[in-house]
């Protein structure tokens, strides 16, 4: 089937048993539940994009709720930072560069 279908060809499922044998209230019956399927399609589609949106308003809401907090634990470290630089204070044995012993062989 291509990726597009001419509407004439999408309708065919709708009207399956329609043909010339069939009533025109058969006919009419036919394009009655398919506005109603459509209509039934389209109001699932505006509920699924109010529940996306009030998802996406929340999330937005959590990351500016956060943002203080950042720009706090921000200015701590430039502050640690600082003082440390100023204060020439020797690094920390953790933090000092080490040679690699283990080889290739570490991680097993």
């Amino acid at each position: 089937m291509p990726p597009w279908t001419p509407p004439w060809k999408s309708f065919k499922s709708v009207f399956k048993g329609v043909g010339r044998q069939g009533s025109l209230d058969g006919f009419l019956r036919a394009i009655r539940t398919r506005i109603k399927s459509v209509r039934n399609t389209q109001k699932i589609t505006k509920a699924m994009k109010l529940v996306a949106a009030a998802k996406l308003r929340r999330a937005q809401d959590a990351v500016l709720r956060t943002r203080p907090y950042a720009q706090a634990l921000s200015e701590l470290l430039g502050s640690l930072a600082r003082a440390r630089a100023a204060a020439e204070v020797p690094p920390h044995p953790l933090m000092e560069v080490r040679e690699n012993r283990a080889g290739s062989r570490w991680c097993c």
